[in-house]
């Protein structure tokens, strides 16, 4: 197919164009069908219920997607209709993705992990005992890291009023899914009850610290490793990886996309940052898992750049495309070039 140059016109700034690329549908696309070959093959299998969950959602996004094909021409009213729909769309593909892979029969990552983080001179323990003796501190960190579904649809929608919108939205939804899949596929490899379950610490004499903090995923992961046909709620899926820490990946991402912003970045930072420094006690994470989960974030920010370039320069067929009208038969726009799209 013969190349044709980018006109200036194509390539105006992202916040200007109609649309966002489509990559992320087809990753979801694909993540669901493996999803989907996996209960197959595999024993365990979904609710009644989750089935018909996944039915209510969809008309609900299809509606979601129509808004923001309808009203593509108001900014915040696009971008969050587009926002939503995915965001619906991905949250069971991976809640799911993460359960099956955790189902693997892989020798547990704890040993491996504690011994790194030995090396690595951190006493989990001494931390845990610190925190005890700073209940104001706790009650803040047990808020930031157990919010951090909700504060994330709240920074991306305080994104949607922000100059550059599409740009820091479409960036959000790009990178919540590059880690989300990243973090699920590498945990796969490193399947770990966590620090809590592992150390079984001596917590006589803590006042706030008790061993049930920490441990709500073991239930879920031991049944999923150990019942002969596990059954799957899409109502209590709650996260499993161990190694690399999704918390810590999305805390550095939402500081990442909140950057164009000084009010923005300002919040996001306190906040993630303190939920961050909770995720030891109540992920019951080893230190090693939060250097797994920056290295994840950068991993992720790194292949959305290489996506975005791709995309400029024609070369992936599955971006350039808007989804809302992508999914309903409109033409998407041209090629874009990176270095006018980011700041």
């Amino acid at each position: 197919m013969e190349h044709r140059p980018i006109s200036h016109a194509q390539a105006e700034p992202l916040a200007r164009l109609r649309g966002w690329p489509r990559w992320p549908w087809l990753l979801i696309a694909a993540v669901a069908a493996i999803d989907l070959v996996w209960l197959a093959v595999a024993p365990a299998q979904l609710t009644a219920a989750s089935w018909r969950t996944i039915a209510m959602l969809v008309p609900i996004i299809l509606a979601a997607l129509y808004c923001a094909r309808r009203f593509r021409d108001r900014e915040i009213v696009y971008v969050l209709c587009a926002g939503i729909g995915f965001l619906l769309a991905a949250w069971p593909v991976l809640r799911l993705f993460n359960h099956l892979t955790m189902s693997t029969a892989l020798p547990w990552a704890d040993p491996a992990l504690s011994r790194m983080d030995g090396l690595l001179g951190f006493d989990w323990f001494a931390y845990i005992a610190w925190l005890d003796s700073q209940p104001w501190l706790l009650k803040l960190m047990g808020a930031c890291y157990t919010g951090l579904d909700r504060y994330s649809v709240f920074f991306f929608a305080l994104l949607a009023c922000a100059a550059g919108r599409r740009t820091s939205c479409f960036e959000l939804i790009g990178l919540f899914v590059i880690s989300a899949v990243l973090c699920s596929a590498i945990g796969m490899a490193f399947p770990a009850q966590a620090a809590m379950a592992y150390y079984a610490p001596d917590l006589t004499g803590m006042d706030y610290v008790h061993a049930a903090v920490g441990t709500y995923h073991i239930e879920h992961l031991e049944r999923l490793r150990g019942a002969t046909a596990p059954i799957l709620d899409l109502g209590n899926l709650p996260g499993l990886v161990t190694f690399p820490s999704f918390h810590t990946a999305m805390g550095i991402i939402l500081i990442y996309v909140c950057r164009r912003s000084r009010p923005l970045f300002a919040a996001s930072l306190a906040i993630n940052v303190t939920m961050i420094a909770a995720t030891p006690l109540f992920g019951s994470h080893y230190v090693i898992d939060l250097i797994g989960g920056v290295i994840a974030a950068l991993v992720s920010i790194a292949i959305f750049a290489k996506l975005q370039k791709l995309e400029a320069g024609g070369r992936a067929a599955a971006a350039g495309f808007d989804w809302p009208e992508a999914l309903a038969g409109d033409r998407a726009p041209a090629p874009l070039d990176p270095k006018r799209l980011w700041r």
